[in-house]
């Protein structure tokens, strides 16, 4: 018999989908679980929560060789394998027992080799993530047993609910171990979540800096691409959410695809300044292009800088800060520390009720901006105390986001229709309350486009854009090089020789992230070969 094609198996899984979704459903199974032991004090909602596993490749890639199995797989690459970790809500049924949270931790040992389930492996590298947070493996490993017994609220391949609800994509790095609760909680309300565990570029590790945000980024534009399709997703109605640099690579995607109505941080990430250093290196990085709502929940930390929030400034940001929490307790270890103090080492506080308010915030942000909710947008709206949270726990607050401009296409469209004075009188009516409507890669992007692609005669079009960009930003080196550019093109030599000498005096003090060595080169070079006229 031959082997099933990656075509067929593709179409084959698109068929169990369904076939998923179509189970009769089972009867309602008894209210009183020891889930709730694992979910504390949150309460759950209208549904019932199902869970499903998923293995499947990314065609588009090569397969990451599993170094436990280095023997080549007589020269077939099936893909990147991906393993989709999917709660959602669901028809439960009497006789469907709840999951224990111990086939949480055994499925990490399938990243890569969906074959064989090796459990202890998958025991081995929850308790060694947890020690290499801080916490104790001696201690951990006593209470072991105990804690995997532990029910937890989701019923495996339960069928689904009907109707269509909201898809939540929740990348992490040990999933589904560390973020299962907070996941079960959001499909009883009505949300599909779906969470793959953060891989390398070309092997197991995650491996920072650009290549693992790009690589992040695919993998959560695979998950989304392929969720859309369920029968019981909202495809129009789509978040993102992550804990540290996972929350960079949400927004990464948010800034290439506009389907994303929004975003979670659960702490790190978006206000770190290594991880903000990463993302805008990435191709797609424009500030201005957020435009969706954010939640940024953090807790105290030396290196982060909340201010960062600030270059998202045509969102709407909301900002939670936990006085008494750490980044890993937004995950499954706040409330796990309960039942085994110091999992992560010491705890800065009282994890489980910051846990349980967390998710209380997550739940409340995403039904507002995915659902619309009333309640949700009054929750979000009013101070902690008057959303009865204990003294201490939380710090909210909101940042409006500014009227936002066109788009990057909407602007093309503009001067297409009506020529560049109508964006020239639109950017007049912005700047009464944003100091600089366009960005520095709308700029660039609408000069190389008027360059390559639409007529421009005498470079008219260009000359204007480029002193609204020296207006926008009269202390960047790149604005007045671009206006310098154009004049010279012009034959304006006075303008040029006036903004080449601009260039040349802002550039060493100019902290523009986009001015690598190379480029400051060759500001300088060009610069000084017009203002001198020699080589």
């Amino acid at each position: 018999m031959k082997p099933l094609t990656n075509h067929l198996k593709a179409s084959l899984l698109g068929c169990f989908l369904l076939l998923l979704f179509s189970i009769p459903c089972l009867a309602q199974p008894g209210s009183k679980s020891s889930s709730a032991t694992l979910w504390g004090n949150l309460k759950p909602g209208p549904h019932r929560t199902g869970y499903k596993t998923i293995f499947t490749h990314d065609l588009s890639r090569a397969a990451i060789m599993d170094a436990a199995s280095p023997e080549p797989n007589s020269g077939h690459n099936p893909g990147r394998q991906m393993q989709l970790n999917v709660w959602y809500p669901a028809r439960a049924g009497a006789k469907a027992r709840p999951m224990r949270y111990a086939e949480y931790v055994h499925l990490l040992a399938q990243a890569l080799n969906f074959k064989e389930l090796d459990k202890q492996k998958g025991v081995t590298i929850f308790v060694r993530n947890a020690s290499g947070l801080g916490g104790s493996a001696n201690a951990l490993e006593a209470r072991l047993p105990d804690l995997m017994q532990m029910e937890a609220a989701a019923i495996k391949d339960a069928p689904a609910a009907s109707g269509r609800f909201p898809l939540v994509v929740f990348p992490e790095y040990r999933a589904p171990a560390t973020n299962s609760i907070l996941c079960e909680y959001l499909a009883s309300h009505g949300f599909v979540v779906a969470s793959a565990m953060m891989k390398g570029t070309f092997d197991l590790d995650y491996d920072t800096g650009l290549t693992g945000m790009e690589t992040q980024i695919q993998d959560l534009q695979f998950i989304i691409g392929l969720l859309r399709t369920w029968p019981n997703v909202d495809g129009e109605r789509l978040g993102l959410m992550g804990v540290g640099v996972a929350a960079n690579a949400c927004l990464g995607v948010q800034m290439r695809n506009p389907l994303i109505d929004a975003v979670v941080s659960l702490d790190g990430g978006i206000i770190s300044p290594s991880e903000d250093g990463t993302l805008k290196r990435t191709p797609y990085f424009d500030p201005a292009a957020v435009r969706t709502p954010i939640l940024a929940i953090y807790a105290p930390h030396p290196s982060l800088i909340p201010d960062l929030l600030n270059q998202y400034k045509y969102s709407d940001r909301y900002v939670v800060h936990f006085p008494k929490m750490s980044e890993f307790h937004f995950l499954n270890y706040g409330m796990l520390e309960t039942f085994v103090p110091g999992v992560i080492g010491r705890a800065p506080g009282d994890t489980k009720t910051g846990f349980e308010w967390a998710g209380r915030y997550v739940l409340h942000f995403l039904k507002a901006q995915l659902e619309g909710a009333p309640a949700s947008r009054e929750f979000l709206e009013r101070s902690p105390a008057a959303n009865q949270v204990p003294g201490g726990v939380v710090v909210a607050s909101k940042k409006p986001g500014l009227k936002a401009p066109p788009t990057l296409a909407e602007l093309k469209a503009m001067i297409r229709r009506k020529g560049v004075q109508s964006v020239v009188s639109l950017f007049r009516q912005l700047r009464q309350d944003d100091p600089q409507p366009f960005s520095h890669e709308q700029f660039l992007a609408l000069t190389n486009w008027l360059t390559f692609v639409s007529d421009d005669p005498g470079n008219k079009i260009r000359k204007e854009l480029a002193l609204l960009r020296v207006e926008s930003y009269p202390q960047s080196s790149r604005a007045h090089f671009s206006l310098a550019g154009q004049a010279m093109q012009m034959n304006d030599r006075e303008l040029a020789k006036k903004h080449f000498n601009e260039a040349l005096r802002l550039l060493e003090s100019d902290a523009d992230p986009a001015l690598d060595a190379a480029t400051r080169k060759r500001i300088e070079q060009v610069s000084r070969q017009n203002l001198t006229g020699k080589e």
